[in-house]
């Protein structure tokens, strides 16, 4: 009897132990055995009487077996991601956002080596992603780590999930996103307000409202939303009113 004892490394970085056994004057072919997800013991044939064949074998069963199911074949990633640009082109998506999110995919993989496909990525392995961005030796700041998952949601809900229909989840729902300081305003010189204003003047040939908008949300702040919801009767004698139902106070 040969035996071979192994470990298998998950996509999530998780080691595995196998036990690789041929039995001499029998199938001469390996079989591998390892404790399953269940804490259960898993016995598989890898139908390969060479030693390094079962090994390769042997770690895409264990991966198999503890990857989520789904009704969905875990793609491999090339193919996958040829799918998701084709689409992304079909609907006239900008260049630079299909850029931007084959960047993060590639992101994403170089954190996950082993990973084979978008089906591998898990609720775990998503919150694993946050963390080693987190950590990352260049210091990447908490909006670029948003950034990333942002864009990875929208890469796997839209298009994996939605448009190409190559699995049927979206890990990254399960991922809390960073908190973010609230930038420092930067309050501009009155100078530059005049020639910003002029520019825009000359821009929309002396067209009166853009910069009426921009002096009225001057005076009120942060409340776009408000000023984009007024209309046209609530000038009433020469004053703006802002109903009730649009703002805060």
């Amino acid at each position: 009897m040969s035996k071979s004892k192994e470990v298998c490394i998950l996509p999530d970085g998780r080691p595995v132990k196998f036990l690789l056994q041929q039995r001499v004057g029998r199938d001469p072919v390996y079989q591998v055995r390892f404790v399953g997800p269940d804490k259960q013991r898993v016995e598989r044939s890898t139908k390969c009487a060479n030693l390094k064949a079962a090994r390769d074998t042997a770690c895409r069963i264990i991966r198999d077996e503890y990857s989520p199911k789904s009704n969905f074949p875990n793609i491999p990633w090339d193919e996958a991601i040829a799918k998701v640009k084709a689409a992304m082109k079909a609907q006239n998506l900008r260049d630079r956002s299909i850029v931007e999110y084959l960047a993060v995919i590639g992101t994403l993989r170089k954190v996950f080596p082993t990973s084979r496909g978008p089906c591998d990525i898990t609720d775990a392995l998503a919150k694993q992603f946050k963390l080693a961005r987190q950590q990352e030796s260049l210091g990447l700041s908490p909006r670029t780590v948003v950034g990333n998952i942002c864009n990875l949601s929208i890469v796997w809900a839209k298009w994996f999930r939605d448009e190409i229909r190559v699995l049927d989840h979206n890990p990254w729902d399960a991922v809390e996103l960073p908190k973010l300081d609230k930038p420092t305003p930067r309050f501009i010189e009155p100078q530059e307000e005049r020639a910003f204003l002029a520019w825009v003047t000359k821009r929309w040939n002396s067209w009166r409202l853009p910069i009426l908008f921009l002096e009225v949300k001057g005076l009120i702040g942060c409340r776009v939303l408000e000023l984009c919801s007024v209309l046209s009767n609530d000038f009433r004698d020469g004053r703006l009113t802002f109903e009730a139902v649009t703002t805060k106070g």
